[in-house]
């Protein structure tokens, strides 16, 4: 009984759709009719459902309307309005209910919607971007919530302005987009602010300011150290004594030579340390005598040998300067000389060498003036002195064991230094 009652049911359902397909074939006949013109001519308005005759049988021929002309390609003028005044049951209307609108006449959303989708689309999970505040150089805040109008704003921290953070979390409101950011170096602290606060580019820096120039002032003029602070110098001349016995015995002088090594500690000091030699051939003219024997030298000769340290000063141009120096010094003393003996009746017994060596301390001193080259090199005139506490012992036949008042030598040669200040 039941597969006999499905069977009359199945068949009236199939009777309905056919009649429903027929009248859709003939509902869009006269749009299909229609678009066949020029894409941009407008199609005519139908008028009511009843022009079309009958829904069953031939095809009908409806004459155009003459109220609503077609617009050629390149016209301004736009369609009659008359059509927008067709009822419910128009072919239009038909169209509308069952295909549905168009994607071009479907409503736009709000332009805070579209701002919000734009925002969302423009920002992601993981991307960097830099806040930017207004004015710039403030601080911004970040909620700890997305902004709401019934919540009040909880600020969680503060940012510097221009600081670099990471997007966590993104939120579209009518509003506009909320990003949930943290700092890119740190993992704390997260907090929520609208998108228009931070930039996808890396702001420039502000330009440096430029510093207060000081008052002009005439700064002190202060002399540059010397390039070269090693350099040598050597001074060769004459020299004489000045104690009374030794002047009359090496009345003829001698020969003075002193090396030394300059260390340039300062634009007009230096210290100096060096050799020097001093050797004297003398003539003597007094003899030794004892009870039992007189002693007459020959010749004889007086060397000193000194090792001295100075320290000295120079000023002056800088083609032509002066100098002074002083410092102690070393010396050993050495005369020697050929002595021939004879007994009171002046016979001559015999002939020997007489030497004496001994050591002293003493100072010496430098006194001269000096022309600079362009090239470095000094030359100058230097008078030099020396003086050691000296007391014989009267025991050699030589004139210094006889000594009881020092030793001076005066000295006068010419100087070179290489390379000068």
């Amino acid at each position: 009984m039941r597969s006999q009652q499905v069977r009359p049911t199945l068949g009236r359902a199939a009777s309905a759709f056919a009649l429903v397909a027929i009248a859709l074939w003939l509902a869009r006949a006269p749009r299909a009719h229609a678009d066949v013109g020029s894409p941009e001519e407008t199609a005519p308005t139908l008028h009511a459902a009843e022009d079309f005759g009958p829904i069953a049988g031939d095809k009908q021929r409806v004459p155009k309307p003459t109220d609503q002309p077609r617009t050629k390609p390149g016209t301004s003028s736009p369609p009659s309005s008359s059509s927008s005044d067709d009822d419910d049951g128009s072919p239009s209307c038909f169209d509308n209910c069952f295909i549905g609108t168009s994607p071009a006449e479907s409503p736009q959303p709000p332009p805070q919607r579209v701002e919000a989708i734009a925002q969302t689309r423009a920002w992601q999970v993981g991307d960097h971007g830099w806040l930017r505040a207004t004015p710039p150089g403030d601080s911004l805040a970040l909620r700890v919530a997305a902004w709401s109008p019934e919540r009040p704003d909880t600020v969680t921290v503060l940012l510097p302005d221009g600081a670099e953070v990471v997007v966590v979390e993104t939120h579209a409101l009518e509003s506009g987009l909320e990003l949930r950011v943290r700092p890119v170096d740190a993992l704390s602290p997260v907090g929520w602010l609208g998108a228009s606060r931070v930039s996808p580019e890396r702001p420039a820096p502000p330009p440096a300011r430029a510093a207060a120039a000081p008052a002009a002032r005439e700064a002190p003029v202060r002399p540059a150290r010397p390039r070269d602070i090693w350099g040598a110098q050597a001074v060769l001349g004459g020299t004489f004594a000045l104690e009374r016995e030794l002047a009359h015995e090496y009345r003829d002088g001698g020969l003075h030579v002193e090396l030394d090594a300059v260390r340039t500690v300062g634009p007009k000091a230096s210290v100096t340390a060096g050799f020097g030699f001093w050797s004297l051939a003398g003539r003597p003219d007094v003899m030794y005598t004892t009870e039992f024997q007189w002693e007459v030298p020959l010749d004889s000769r007086l060397e000193l040998y000194d090792l001295a340290v100075q320290v000295r000063y120079r000023d002056g141009t800088s083609r032509a300067r002066w100098l002074t120096g002083i410092g102690p010094a070393f010396f050993l003393v050495h005369e020697r000389g050929t002595i021939e003996t004879f007994t009171p009746q002046m016979a001559l017994t015999g002939r020997y060498r007489e030497s004496l060596v001994r050591p002293a301390a003493g100072i010496v001193g430098h006194l001269g003036g000096v022309l600079r080259t362009p090239g470095g090199v000094e030359w100058g005139l230097v008078v030099s002195a020396c003086a050691l506490p000296w007391v014989g012992h009267e025991l050699k036949s030589l004139t210094t064991d006889f000594v009881a008042d020092g030793l001076y030598q005066l000295d006068v040669g010419l100087t070179v230094a290489y390379p000068s200040h």
